[in-house]
């Protein structure tokens, strides 16, 4: 039974996956992030929502600076070859 409860504006934790997109794969640094998640021995579910979480603080702080989305910015542990090969 889903649990009704009303809305405030607030995403609900249950769509982060949604957020993830399933799987993180328009962006090759959310891939690596997410790889290297896995490869730490998270589960897919865990590693799709610290994905998802990084992304939504992300726009976040885009919103608030008043910034446009850079994928250099968003995952800076990927190298800079790795965006230049996904472009």
């Amino acid at each position: 039974m889903r649990r009704s409860a009303p809305s405030d504006g607030v995403l609900d934790v249950a769509c982060l996956p949604l957020v993830g997109l399933r799987r993180p794969t328009w962006s090759p640094g959310a891939r690596a992030h997410y790889d290297r998640r896995r490869a730490a021995g998270e589960h897919h579910n865990a590693a799709l929502r610290n994905v998802a979480n990084k992304r939504i603080a992300r726009l976040w702080w885009c919103i608030a600076n008043d910034q446009p989305w850079d994928e250099h910015d968003a995952w800076p542990a990927l190298k800079p070859e790795d965006h230049v090969a996904a472009a």
